[in-house]
């Protein structure tokens, strides 16, 4: 199984990563790049299949207004993809699984400045909707707000692992890292 994993990442890395975008992207049959770009482009993080220089271009797409960052990280899709202004379900939202996978991915490659940014994000996200006692299922990456189109639930399971974020800033147990507790004076 570690043989096989070994080669899964390999090609992952060989394959899917597009040297023109600096990014990880999707392909056709015919083996052209898919142009929309999504939070999966950052899973192979999460799976140890990409090179700390593939790491590092991932990373800049979080700072990038017109792709993951802005005042709300990590749409469904990149910001400056057309579908991104329709704001309905994976057109343009934020998702708190997609939101969890790509956090441990950075914190996998040691990018824990990017990865605490995200769960900061996250945190706040998650705060302004438990202030009406919602925990949605996925909000707008303009406004921050859940229920501003009529296709989100507005109590989802999967909502908790947005403040289960700032929990894993403080303490965390992962494949790559085992069980960490942190102490950061300067957080509340």
């Amino acid at each position: 199984l570690a043989a096989r994993a070994d080669g899964l990442r390999r090609r992952i890395a060989e394959t899917l990563w597009d040297a023109g975008r600096g990014v990880f992207a999707n392909r056709l049959w015919s083996g052209k790049f898919v142009g929309a770009l999504s939070p999966t482009s950052f899973y192979p993080l999460l799976c140890g299949a990409a090179s700390r220089e593939q790491a590092a271009a991932l990373a800049k797409l979080l700072d990038d207004p017109g792709k993951f960052g802005g005042p709300w990280l990590l749409p469904s899709v990149a910001r400056d993809d057309p579908s991104f202004k329709d704001n309905v379900y994976w057109r343009g939202r934020i998702w708190p699984v997609l939101t969890f996978l790509v956090y441990h991915g950075l914190r996998r490659y040691g990018l824990d400045a990017e990865a605490s940014r995200l769960a900061e994000n996250a945190e706040a996200l998650f705060a302004a909707e438990w202030a009406e006692r919602r925990c949605p299922e996925n909000y707008s990456a303009e406004t921050g707000a859940a229920l501003d189109q009529p296709d989100t639930d507005w109590f989802y399971a999967w909502g908790a692992l947005m403040p289960l974020l700032a929990v894993a800033e403080i303490t965390d147990v992962t494949p790559w890292n085992g069980w960490e507790v942190t102490h950061d004076p300067g957080r509340p």
